[in-house]
C-alpha cells in the first residue's frame, strides 16, 4: 500500500526484505479464521462484518481486529499502479474464547473513486495481538461483489425472509431440522417462529 504516495518509497532491496518476511509469516500456522460479509446499508454505503473465531483446542486471548478499504490499480490514470488504502475502517480490540465466534463490524461510505471503479474494491481484515507485539494472526480479503450475510432466518436460502421460510418452518415443526432450528435449540417451535417472523422482509 502507498498511503497515497505515487511513488515508490524504499529501494528493490527493501521490497525483497518485505516479500520474505511476508512469505515467512504465511508459513506460520495460525489458529484464527475470518470469514467475512457485507450488506448494503444505502447507496455506496455497505455494513462490513468480520467474524473471527479461535480454534477450539486454543487458549483464550484478546486480539486487534482491523478492516480497511483499499482499492487495487489506484490511479487509473497512472501507468504504475497499486493497492491503494482507501479508508481505514474499524480497529477493535477483542476477547476470543475457544470455538466462539467474535464479530467486527464497519460500515464503509465508499467514495466516488472507489464507487467508480467497484470491481477494484477489497476489505481486508487483519488480526494482531493487541500488545505490544504486533506480527499478524492472520487475514482475509473480500473481493467485489461482497457475500452477504447470512440470515439463520432465510431458511430456504434464497436471500430473502419471506413466506417460503415461514412454510419450510412449519413443515419441521416439532423435529430437529438444523435447517429450520434457527436458533439452534435443537427444536423447531414457536422461538424459531418468532426469530423468523422478527426477520419478515
Amino acid at each position: 500500500m502507498t498511503d497515497g504516495v505515487f511513488e515508490m518509497i524504499g529501494t528493490a532491496a527493501d521490497y525483497a526484505y518485505l516479500k520474505a518476511r511476508m512469505e515467512d509469516r504465511q508459513a506460520v500456522p495460525t489458529d484464527i479464521s475470518i470469514k467475512m460479509s457485507a450488506d448494503e446499508v444505502s447507496a455506496q454505503k455497505y455494513n462490513v462484518v468480520a467474524e473471527v473465531t479461535l480454534d477450539p483446542d486454543s487458549e483464550p486471548r484478546t486480539v486487534r481486529v482491523h478492516l480497511v478499504n483499499s482499492l487495487y490499480d489506484y490511479p487509473a490514470s497512472s501507468d504504475e499502479r497499486y493497492a491503494y488504502c482507501a479508508m481505514f475502517g474499524a480497529q477493535q480490540d477483542v476477547a476470543l474464547e475457544p470455538g466462539v465466534p467474535a464479530l467486527v463490524e464497519y460500515a464503509f461510505t465508499f467514495s466516488s473513486a472507489s464507487w467508480s471503479a467497484q470491481d477494484d474494491i477489497a476489505i481486508v481484515a487483519f488480526v494482531q495481538k493487541a500488545t505490544t507485539a504486533k506480527e499478524i494472526s492472520n487475514a482475509e480479503l473480500m473481493k467485489w461483489p461482497f457475500p452477504p450475510t447470512d440470515l439463520p432466518e432465510d431458511i430456504n436460502g434464497d436471500g430473502v425472509v419471506d413466506v417460503l421460510d415461514l412454510i419450510v418452518l412449519l413443515a419441521a415443526w416439532g423435529t430437529a431440522d438444523p435447517a429450520a432450528d434457527v436458533n439452534g435449540d435443537g427444536i423447531v417451535n414457536v422461538l424459531d417462529l418468532i426469530l423468523v417472523l422478527s426477520a419478515w422482509s
